[in-house]
């Protein structure tokens, strides 16, 4: 199991290389126990930090490095960034585009995003849908929106946050 909040297009290289150990490691497990193991991607959709989301970088075929966000104005404050209207997500794809059309590789890519986009409901969506599909689909997704999610782990969340410190006391202890 591995996760992150939905970055831009999947999110930073740290997120695939996440997901992509998440699917190894499940494949290992899978010969030492001879059972299926799933690998899990936690989709931090309900995550509201948009300056750690928003943001995309890469490098053209020139070695030029190239950032875009997304506008300020596709999130409100406290805003679960999964939510985020895919509408911006789009407006950015079709200004970084271009750059990615330079690469030998750039019809794998631009088939992944836009198949994400057509499988997508909003930002959450798209990012999971692009680390699936690189996955070739072997990856299962939970989203920290689902209200089904929420509810079951909701006292776990309730018995963290009561021995927080205690947790964190420990951690520093054990090392």
């Amino acid at each position: 199991a591995t996760g992150q909040q939905p970055g831009v297009f999947g999110g930073p290289l740290l997120t695939l290389y996440k997901v992509l150990t998440a699917v190894a490691l499940a494949r290992i497990l899978e010969d030492v126990v001879s059972r299926p193991i799933v690998p899990l991607y936690w989709c931090g959709g309900d995550d509201s930090d948009f300056q750690e989301i928003r943001g995309f970088s890469l490098v053209t075929k020139q070695s030029t490095p190239i950032s875009a966000m997304l506008p300020q104005q596709a999130h409100t404050p406290g805003m679960a960034a999964g939510d985020i209207d895919l509408e911006w997500s789009r407006q950015l794809w079709a200004n970084v585009r271009q750059f990615i059309e330079e690469f030998e590789n750039s019809r794998f890519v631009t088939g992944v995003v836009e198949g994400a986009f057509d499988a997508a409901r909003d930002h959450g969506e798209l990012a999971s849908a692009i680390l699936v599909a690189l996955t070739g689909g072997s990856l299962a997704v939970v989203d920290g929106r689902s209200p089904a999610v929420r509810r079951h782990a909701q006292p776990s969340i309730i018995d963290y946050v009561t021995h927080e410190d205690e947790i964190k006391r420990e951690v520093i202890d054990e090392g």
